[in-house]
């Protein structure tokens, strides 16, 4: 009797246990799923708590582009291009990028599949106290203003000769993002 007794006492504890633990990333994913909300037409995204890390490897971002672009600020649009989800800060665009070998430009900014340019100078854009809207943005757009060729190269480096010569050995180990 004692020992049916002690097991289920301690079949009850264990049932109590699981069901008032959950873990810290449970609780994390939790945080992170709230209800965003709408700004600009897009969908906010919650940030992250401060100690949530993302390990992100390290790379260069080069891009083939028309020349007349090259000195106009990039952003992000939704796949319609119909909103701006990524504006860069003006203290961002401080340095426009720069020339690389075989008509290649070295991202100072993030530039990706969907990146437009706008009628912004790196120059003009990097004066300004803070970065303008979305909504804003979106009337600057350069339509069909589009990098040609976005790649990824397997290390973070600004070196020109360095980037030169993956270029010129035809981008081993590079990805093409487009």
């Amino acid at each position: 009797m004692l020992h049916a007794c002690t097991t289920s006492i301690l079949m009850l504890a264990i049932a109590v246990c699981a069901c008032s633990c959950r873990s810290s990333k449970q609780t994390q994913q939790l945080q992170v799923s709230e209800q965003p909300g709408r700004i600009d037409g897009i969908t906010e995204t919650p940030a992250l708590p401060g100690d949530i890390r993302f390990d992100v490897p390290a790379s260069s971002i080069i891009y083939r582009a028309d020349p007349a672009y090259a000195q106009n600020v990039p952003v992000g649009v939704t796949p319609s291009g119909n909103a701006v989800i990524y504006v860069p800060s003006p203290s961002d665009a401080a340095a426009a990028p720069v020339p690389l070998a075989d008509g290649y430009w070295l991202a100072t900014i993030p530039v990706g599949k969907q990146t437009v340019f706008t009628d912004y100078t790196f120059e003009n854009y990097s004066r300004l106290a803070a970065s303008p809207s979305p909504s804003e943005v979106l009337k600057h757009v350069i339509k069909d203003a589009r990098p040609a060729s976005i790649v990824r190269l397997p290390v973070a480096t600004a070196d020109t000769a360095v980037i030169n010569g993956l270029i010129w050995q035809g981008l081993p180990g590079c990805k093409v993002i487009d």
